[in-house]
């Protein structure tokens, strides 16, 4: 069950960042499948050249199969000497142009399936980039055929093509997006839910072991919820746990995290941060909070808190029972 909550999570991560489903799979993966086609095609057009004795454009079309070659190597033994990403997608069209200038304008139709596949394959961005450029070198020979009219309805069609996948893919992206941040939100408070905590505090731990970045969880939880319920109502006691969620995130930092752990307790997470200054946080929603007890239609509401940093042998469990005990601590001292 944990591991296939984790899967769930890496593909949440990967929708909420705006990619498919697909993503899932490494994109330097992704790139050198399609870099080793690329390089069987082109290594195949380059043998073909030099039996016909044509050395000039057989070795033209040896220079980008060795470096295909090179990469799918490296990405597969030595990954830190791989190209990038804009080197992926330069291969990848250079090897369709050169595709296309063999195959003639036939070869515009082979290249519709592809460039429309690679919107849910790769990012959008090198998807686009990849039309484009295959848009635009059609066009550019072109004029090296006779039948024009051939030529416009090829290109036309690619553009067509390329653009309603393009509407679709973007629609698609924005759908998964919203249904991927519902499910770690929680419905009522607009904060992080328990299960993309755990995904998150883990991530955490592994930034400190990996490299020695300290970070600090707080937990908070209300005071006296149960006497609120009782005398606001829980329609009134749902009222105050929004209004919490409020005022923390107008004084939280976007990138420290805001999570539901229970009923009435909360948990931030400073990654990168101090337990000074995420104390000095928490004293800025505590304040705010005080200054809205003064005003006859909110709710008076206070919390205690409880810290924890991530230390070399940390756990989860560990940072979650220190942070309890301390809550507990002070909130003897609030109400006693």
């Amino acid at each position: 069950m944990i591991n296939e909550d984790q899967n769930i999570i890496s593909a949440i991560d990967h929708m909420v960042a705006g990619e498919t489903l697909s993503a899932k799979l490494p994109l330097t993966k992704v790139y050198s499948m399609l870099e080793l086609i690329t390089a069987i095609v082109l290594g195949t057009l380059a043998s073909y050249y030099f039996t016909q004795g044509n050395i000039i454009i057989g070795g033209f079309l040896c220079f980008p199969v060795v470096i295909i070659t090179y990469n799918v190597f490296a990405i597969r033994f030595k990954p830190s000497l791989a190209l990038n990403q804009t080197a992926h997608y330069w291969m990848l069209s250079t090897g369709l142009c050169l595709g296309l200038l063999w195959f003639g304008l036939d070869g515009a139709y082979w290249a519709i399936p592809i460039v429309a596949s690679s919107f849910y394959v790769i990012p959008l961005k090198h998807a686009l980039y990849l039309s484009g450029a295959i848009t635009l070198y059609l066009i550019g020979i072109a004029p090296l055929f006779n039948d024009i009219t051939t030529a416009f309805r090829a290109i036309t069609i690619l553009i067509l093509a390329s653009g309603s996948t393009a509407l679709y893919s973007i629609a698609l992206r924005k759908q998964q997006q919203t249904l991927a941040l519902r499910s770690i939100t929680d419905p009522l408070t607009g904060a992080f839910n328990r299960l993309y905590l755990n995904h998150t505090l883990e991530k955490l731990l592994k930034l400190q072991g990996e490299h020695r970045i300290s970070s600090t969880i707080a937990l908070l939880d209300i005071n006296n919820f149960k006497h609120v319920n009782t005398t606001y109502g829980h329609d009134g006691g749902d009222k105050a746990l929004i209004r919490l969620v409020e005022i923390a995130k107008a004084y939280i930092p976007t990138k420290y995290p805001l999570f539901r752990y229970g009923g009435d307790e909360f948990i931030i997470v400073f990654e990168a941060c101090d337990q000074d200054e995420a104390e000095n946080y928490i004293n800025l929603i505590q304040k705010a909070l005080q200054h809205l007890m003064h005003k006859p239609q909110e709710i008076p509401i206070s919390f205690s808190s409880g810290f924890a940093s991530t230390h070399a042998d940390s756990t989860l469990e560990d940072l979650l029972n220190i942070c309890d005990r301390a809550m507990y601590q002070e909130k003897g001292v609030q109400l006693a």
